[in-house]
């Protein structure tokens, strides 16, 4: 019941995090020219954008209130 409303509520977050993984994704493979290629020792220029867009993917499903209430 709460996912649909995530969705709705946060489709425009999802929709930019998605696009940044996707792109850090194809920058990171042979399908881009080397000088605009990320390999993997540039850690440091992937980590933050990283760590950025999953939090911002699990800040609504973590935070939210109406997930934590357990009815047995």
């Amino acid at each position: 019941m709460e996912v649909p409303r995530i969705l709705k509520r946060f489709w425009g977050t999802y929709l930019i995090c998605w696009t940044l993984v996707a792109g850090m994704i194809i920058l990171s493979t042979e399908l881009v020219p080397v000088a605009w290629r990320i390999d993997a020792g540039a850690w440091a220029a992937i980590f933050p954008l990283a760590v950025q867009v999953g939090c911002h993917i699990l800040y609504p499903i973590v935070l939210n209130p109406w997930l934590l209430m357990f009815s047995y």
